[in-house]
């Protein structure tokens, strides 16, 4: 198989990407307010461009997408859709998040139940993660054995709710790579769950969300206090709609 990540941040790149090629089976994570100072009809457009690779999807193949996605009853596709999370054809079941990993079980369209777990991964949007992948690798006729075998193997990449461990019993979760409203506090809870540390958020100002931006940085506000012992601000964006919260 050919694993292709097919992102959009600016109209046009959905269709741009369907025109390479047509996959024959499709996964939609989520659809977050991402990159929406990009699009002229804001989150709306965002989300329909994302929404097309449903309709770009082999009539022969299948198109996965969490049970309770935005204007899912709005998509259009050829493809058999499968829907997965806390209801769907593939429940996640008992979930757990700690400072010690993520396990839950998946509950399949068999009646079968796949026992998750992961120590190497801390943020509760890994468990949508893990619960998609395992779904392909159900309907693609992977053995359980090896979808509970790879997914207890599996370590973040860099920037992705990594966890780094620093000189004099420090440590570091590193989510850099990029923002945006529902990851940012994702990040923020998972920092919270290490109740025995001293906690310190370092937060960086969250780019391309176009007239949402004060709404989208102020979201954060309250997760900033509940999780955080201390808070260090990164940018202008942070410092207008943050910082006033803060004080």
């Amino acid at each position: 198989y050919y694993v292709v990540e097919m992102g959009v941040d600016k109209p046009g790149d959905m269709d741009y990407l369907l025109g390479i090629f047509e996959p024959d089976y499709s996964v939609i994570l989520n659809i977050y307010p991402a990159h929406i100072g990009n699009f002229p009809g804001g989150y709306a457009e965002y989300a329909d461009q994302k929404r097309l690779i449903a309709e770009g999807t082999s009539e022969k193949g299948f198109v996965l997408i969490p049970s309770d996605m935005d204007g899912k009853s709005d998509m259009e596709s050829r493809a058999e859709v499968i829907t997965f999370g806390k209801q769907g054809s593939y429940i996640t079941d008992g979930v757990q998040v700690s400072a010690e990993g993520i396990s839950f079980d998946l509950r399949m369209p068999n009646g079968g139940v796949l026992e998750i777990k992961n120590s190497m991964t801390l943020g509760e949007e890994y468990v949508n993660t893990f619960a998609a992948a395992a779904a392909v690798c159900n309907e693609l006729n992977v053995s359980s054995k090896n979808i509970v075998e790879g997914i207890r193997k599996y370590a973040p990449p860099p920037g992705r709710l990594r966890l780094i461990e620093g000189e004099s019993d420090v440590l570091i979760i590193d989510s850099s790579y990029n923002a945006s409203q529902i990851p940012t506090i994702n990040a923020l809870k998972t920092l919270g769950r290490f109740k025995d540390r001293r906690k310190i958020a370092c937060i960086g100002d969250m780019r391309e969300l176009g007239k949402a931006e004060k709404e989208e940085h102020k979201a954060l506000i309250p997760h900033i206090k509940e999780n955080s012992d201390l808070v260090v601000l990164v940018g202008p964006l942070t410092k207008k709609y943050i910082l006033p919260g803060l004080e």
